[in-house]
Parts: C-alpha cells; structure tokens; sequence
C-alpha cells in the first residue's frame, strides 16, 4: 500500500465516523480494527452481538469520553433496528411452520408407516447383519442430535430470543429428519468406518424384487408430488433467476431411497403412528 493509498484509508474512515471527529491516528486504529474484523478467518465469524462487542471494546480504547458515548447512541440505534428487522423477518416463518407441521403429520401418518406395513422393505434378509444395521442407525441418530444442536446453537447465536418462529420451524425441521431419514445429507458426514457398513448394506440391498421396487418408486413419487403441491400451498412462485437444484442420477436416487428406509427408527415415531 502506497502512502497516498494509506492517507485515503484513514480519511475514508473519518467521513464514516464523521460524527465522531476522528483525529488521523484514532481513525488508523479503527483502520486497524476493521482490517483485523475482516479478515478471512475460513469457518469463523461473529455474530452480530459478537462483533458489537468487540467493536464496543475496542473503540472505547480508541476514543474520548465524549467520543465513546457519542458513539454508543449510534450504536445502541443500530442494534435496535437489527432487531426490529430480525422480528420482522421472524413473521415470514408463520408459512414456514405450517408447511413443516403438515409434513411432518404426513410422514408421521401415511408415508412412513406405508413402508412399516411392508415386510420386505424391512430387509428381512438383513438378519444376518444386524449387528451391522444397528450401526449404522446408530451413528445416524448421533449425526441428527449433533446436526440438531449445532443448528440450534446457531440460531441462538445469531437471533438469541428475537425469532422463536424461526427457532419452532428449525425443530420441525429436524423433527422430520428423524422420521424420515435423508441417508444423503447422512452420507456426506459419515466418517471412513461408518462409509464402509453403509457400502456393505448397500451391496445386501442393490437389487430389490421389481414388486418392492415398484412401491418404492411410486411411494416416493407421491412424496414428492405432496411435498410439491404442499409447497404451492404455502409459498408465493420466485420469479426471477433461482440457483439450480442440484442433480443426482438416477442410481444416486435410487441409493439414497434405499438406504433412508433403511435408516427409519421406530423410535422416532410417536406410538399411535405404529397401529396397523
């Protein structure tokens, strides 16, 4: 950085603080601050409140005693509309909770106890590994309560108490993670161990009779034509340019239907969705 550069920094974080009057070395410090705030840092970040901290303690050894409660006027200002926004936004989850709360039922009542009634879809000639399936429900039941509460820890990071929808639709969310598995967010977690039981099982289950396989094909279908009209239901179309969905193969598919059945736990369903 060239002087001429260096002089432009500090004199552009003078007209940022204009309201503090800033002398040339208070605004080189902050420089130093921010510089220090915005560095890449891979998976780390603050939150909001975290950085407000930081900025508080470091600004109060930066400024005067009349600078610094100057500054804290527009700091509280700030934090005050960052909340009202979060409670604004928190609103919009009210369509969100509906959405999960009629997935979740539907799961719960029809879709999965479908499969339950199956007893080929059991993979009853799985016996001989049970031991093995065991496992691997096992360790998805660790990944759902690790993935649960790294989510919630998040969130109270980020929101504390100011989006207890947010935080409701969250819980649906995992909720229904339980209850119907998704063997491939499972599987891009998995450690070397557990990938190898999952590849072994895979091998068990590659080939399904086509009656079971047909089912399997049409129950997942009418999941997804559910999920899609229940989606049209609750949210209004985006236009505009979307992100793509990503793409899976059909054998990318097929693998991660198998294997979700293969994850469900009855311990995850509530006892009146079992009677037959």
């Amino acid at each position: 950085m060239t002087q001429e550069e260096y002089q432009a920094m500090i004199e552009l974080a003078q007209v940022r603080h204009h309201a503090l009057s800033l002398t040339f070395e208070q605004a080189a410090s902050i420089c130093r601050y921010e510089e220090e705030r915005d560095s890449a840092a891979g998976k780390h970040c603050f939150s909001d409140w975290e950085e407000w901290d930081f900025e508080r303690s470091t600004f109060e050894k930066i400024l005067s005693e009349d600078q610094f409660e100057q500054y804290k006027i527009d700091l509280n200002e700030r934090i005050l509309h960052h909340e009202q926004r979060l409670r604004e936004q928190d609103k919009e989850k009210l369509n969100v909770i509906a959405f999960y709360q009629e997935e979740c039922e539907y799961l719960e009542k029809h879709f999965v106890p479908d499969f339950l009634k199956q007893p080929m879809l059991l993979f009853g000639w799985l016996s001989n590994e049970s031991a093995k399936v065991e496992y691997l429900r096992s360790e998805f039941r660790k990944f759902l309560d690790d993935s649960r509460k790294a989510a919630i820890v998040d969130h109270i990071r980020f929101n504390r108490g100011l989006m207890p929808n947010a935080l409701e639709a969250l819980r649906l969310h995992h909720r229904i993670q339980s209850i119907m598995p998704d063997y491939r967010n499972f599987k891009r977690q998995m450690d070397e161990p557990t990938k190898a039981v999952a590849q072994f099982l895979r091998s068990k289950i590659q080939y399904l009779p086509s009656d079971i396989g047909n089912f399997l094909s049409a129950k997942f279908e009418e999941l997804r034509l559910f999920k899609q009209a229940l989606s049209e239901k609750y949210f209004k179309p985006v236009g505009g340019w979307q992100v793509p969905l990503e793409v899976t193969s059909n054998e990318e598919q097929r693998e991660n239907q198998i294997m979700s059945i293969l994850l469900i736990d009855r311990n995850y369903l509530k006892p009146q969705t079992l009677s037959t």
